[in-house]
């Protein structure tokens, strides 16, 4: 499915899609980021779910981020370089 957003500026997933994506590691790391236009990616953790922490892994912000490494990651409203 993301492989069809990878001319994607500007990209916004739920924190749910972001947490199966982080829990399967080995996979992420034998493929490279299909992104490499990303100006902005947002992780929307949705209503009611700012009380629940959220942890993306390495491996899945080297997924989504490494072929745009200008991009900001934007969660929870607060943005990350």
């Amino acid at each position: 499915m993301l492989l069809q957003l990878r001319t994607a500026r500007y990209l916004t997933l739920n924190a749910d899609i972001l947490e199966c994506i982080s829990s399967f590691p080995d996979l992420l790391s034998r493929h490279s980021s299909p992104f490499s236009n990303l100006v902005c990616l947002t992780i929307d953790s949705g209503k009611g779910d700012f009380t629940k922490k959220r942890n993306m892994s390495t491996e899945a912000r080297n997924f989504l981020l490494d072929n745009s490494p200008s991009a900001t990651l934007i969660m929870d409203d607060e943005p990350w370089n």
